[in-house]
């Protein structure tokens, strides 16, 4: 089903068959969200890559998802073990694990508590980074140079669904 709007969506987010099998809804990038006040207040330098977050200066300063109970945390996981290889990734976890203060149940908290300031930086994803910081919250979101996880969330009618007209009025 080609749902209303399609023309909208950019090829990469979006099954090339015509009609679809799968349209992408949202995508989901993780980031660094920095509150840039506690960070001052800490005296940190600026993060341009994961790495900086295993730095001495950051211990304590870092809260993620856990990544046995948050799919943001996994992503993560999934994400580094990419970027730096098996053995550096690895390596690279256990040095970043010395500075995590928490590992939240949710992919959001850690975002959320830097923008009140309960840690410096929140390893979470963009979209609620970009909410809070649009709400005021005194924070960066990062992109570090390494590269970054993402996901995406898509819809798709099941073949032989029994409402088919409730289905493409979900996926318009």
């Amino acid at each position: 089903y080609a749902p209303a709007g399609l023309a909208e969506i950019g090829p990469r987010y979006r099954d090339p068959a015509d009609p679809p099998s799968w349209v992408g809804m949202e995508a989901l990038v993780a980031t660094a969200c920095v509150n840039t006040l506690e960070a001052k207040k800490h005296g940190l330098p600026p993060i341009t890559s994961w790495k900086d977050l295993t730095k001495p200066e950051f211990k304590g300063q870092v809260s993620m998802p856990d990544p046995s109970s948050s799919g943001t945390g996994l992503l993560n996981v999934a994400s580094w073990l990419q970027a730096f290889g098996d053995e550096a990734g690895w390596a690279f976890m256990e040095a970043l694990d010395e500075n995590v203060s928490v590992y939240t149940h949710s992919g959001s908290k850690p975002c959320k508590d830097a923008a009140i300031g309960e840690t410096t930086v929140g390893i979470s994803f963009d979209s609620r980074g970009l909410r809070l910081k649009e709400k005021g919250a005194p924070i960066e979101l990062v992109f570090p140079g390494e590269g970054v996880g993402w996901d995406m969330d898509a819809t798709a009618i099941v073949k032989g669904t029994k409402h088919l007209e409730a289905a493409k009025k979900l996926a318009d």
